[in-house]
């Protein structure tokens, strides 16, 4: 226990890998040590002197009521359900573990106040049921510091709750609001039933504002989002949202489902179900290297153009988004940033009369990567990205129940401008016509810019065919003729599910001629079309 050592332990045997057991240590206790390690020919070498100090002793206490938990080193156990006016349990020793062992913290049954209020580090809550028995306004089921919503001034290390259930009921009361690094947050219930407050006021059930570090995983939260942020411009590594489930309020629109905004990098954002009314299922704002895959993002919202898309990239730069799933009202993916790549996403736009498509790039989205991604019923919205950089396109297909058109080779983008000043250029259900056996894109005006890019090769595959011809209207007016082997080469046909694919050259309109069958019963109402 000094510098100057004492006793040794070790072992004579010659091998590569030594453990050596040291018994009869004292708990917190400060121990000094140094490692030699000899050959066989007798030479020795010392490593310099370290310490290390041993884990203090951990003592049991029962809780019977709500108090202040003042003891370090103690792990307390609920021994029977607990309730308070206000605040409940104020845990304000370091490295206390809390476990309600089932039983129920009933909080803020007249006061505003949390259910566990945590103003110390290395905090362990187990096995809670923490219920708001009122509904007073920021109300936590779980803070620090008595903060209540205001912005920290300070983190919190080492903190974790495990297998727990929340409820609130007041306005703004949250879940968990709380800033921690090396946060672990894991197999949560967690249910909002007042938030928010009003629409686009953006009230997430979950706050780990200034938090790094920090994981939430498994949970499932029910009537708001999950935010990560900085409330300075510090930079904050290492947060990581990865198999939860999270439901929007049935009653009330939502903003977020989840939010990674400013300073944040590095962030995941993996294998996470976001499903409700919210206005963005998924937001990334002024962060950099945020990484959204393997989501599944169901987000119907209210219809408000951009403001529901399921995807937002704002004024951030490197995101990758890849491999998710998402059906969305609005845009699928809007982006605004720079440098990022989409990939590999199954992207349904579930309003017809969304004009900003599956994928939006607008402004800044300088650099984008866009690749493998399955576009169903909604394209590519391209608008004003400046008078530098290029987006790139390649191998992505735009499908609907009836045809498919995929373009498998690398399209890129310059930047672009036209007379009017208005710089877009977009793939649409206008421009973009897939119907019943026939395929039509106008390359030569999409939106009010000009595309030329696209005019060239591509596959196309047609749904309910019988008996195909390739088919080609050079002169866009209706007069088909057969498609020659200098433009369309066939690449299959399948009798039984009836779907056949040829590729073209270039671009004008196609059709699959023969004896078309309809997918199912309805109208057939789309001019100049084959069923």
């Amino acid at each position: 226990t000094t510098l100057g050592l004492g006793s040794s332990a070790g072992n004579a045997s010659f091998v590569f890998d030594r453990s050596v057991y040291i018994n009869g240590l004292v708990s917190n206790t400060t121990y000094f040590y140094n490692v030699s390690s000899c050959d066989a020919s007798g030479n020795c070498a010392t490593n310099g002197t370290f310490n290390f100090t041993t884990l203090a002793t951990v003592e049991n206490t029962n809780i019977s009521s709500c108090r202040e938990l003042t003891v370090s080193n103690n792990y307390y156990t609920l021994n029977q359900s607990i309730s308070s006016a206000g605040t409940c349990l104020t845990v304000s020793a370091i490295n206390v573990t809390v476990n309600c062992a089932g039983f129920t913290i009933n909080y803020s049954q007249s006061l505003q106040g949390a259910g566990i209020n945590i103003t110390a580090n290395r905090t362990t809550i187990i096995g809670c049921k923490i219920i708001q028995g009122s509904d007073n306004e920021s109300s936590f089921g779980i803070t620090f510091d008595n903060t209540f919503g205001n912005a920290p001034d300070h983190i919190l290390s080492n903190i974790s709750v495990l297998d727990t259930n929340i409820t609130t009921f007041g306005v703004g009361s949250l879940g968990i609001y709380i800033a921690t690094d090396h946060g672990n947050f894991s197999n949560l219930i967690i249910n909002t039933t007042n938030l928010p407050n009003s629409p686009s006021s953006g009230t997430a059930a979950l706050s780990f504002k200034d938090s790094k570090n920090t994981r939430l995983e498994n949970s499932r939260i029910y009537g708001g989002g999950v935010e990560f942020g900085s409330s300075t411009s510090d930079s904050l590594p290492g947060n990581v949202i990865i198999g939860n489930e999270i439901f929007s309020s049935t009653s009330l629109s939502q903003k977020y489902g989840i939010l990674v905004y400013p300073y944040l990098s590095g962030a995941s954002v993996t294998d996470n179900d976001v499903i409700g009314n919210f206005e963005e299922g998924v937001a990334v704002v002024q962060s950099y290297s945020v990484s959204i895959a393997n989501n599944f993002i169901n987000v119907t919202g209210d219809g408000v153009q951009i403001d529901n898309s399921a995807i937002v990239s704002l004024q951030a730069h490197s995101t990758t988004v890849s491999s998710n799933t998402i059906r969305a009202a609005g845009a699928g993916i809007y982006d605004l940033a720079n440098d990022t790549i989409i990939s590999d996403n199954n992207i349904t736009v579930t309003d017809p009369s969304s004009v900003y498509g599956a994928i939006y790039l607008n402004d800044f989205g300088l650099g984008a990567e866009v690749t493998n991604n399955l576009l169903t019923s909604g394209g590519i919205y391209l608008k004003h990205y400046g008078t530098n950089g290029s987006i790139s396109l390649e191998n992505n297909t735009f499908t609907n129940a009836y045809s498919s058109l995929r373009f498998p080779q690398q399209i890129n983008l310059s930047s672009f401008s036209n007379v009017s000043g208005l710089d877009y250029r977009e793939i649409n259900n206008t421009n973009l016509n897939l119907s019943s056996g026939k395929i039509y894109l106008n390359v030569a005006n999409i939106g009010l810019g000009n595309l030329s890019a696209f005019n060239t090769s591509a596959e196309l595959t047609f749904q309910g065919i019988t008996a195909p011809t390739a088919l080609v209207d050079f002169e866009d007016d209706n007069s088909f003729v057969s498609c020659p082997a200098t433009v369309c080469t066939n690449v299959s046909y399948n009798a039984t599910s009836q779907v056949y694919t040829y590729n073209v050259t270039h671009f004008t309109t196609y059709s699959a001629q023969g004896e078309v069958t309809p997918l199912a019963c309805s109208t057939l109402g789309s001019a100049n079309s084959v069923y």
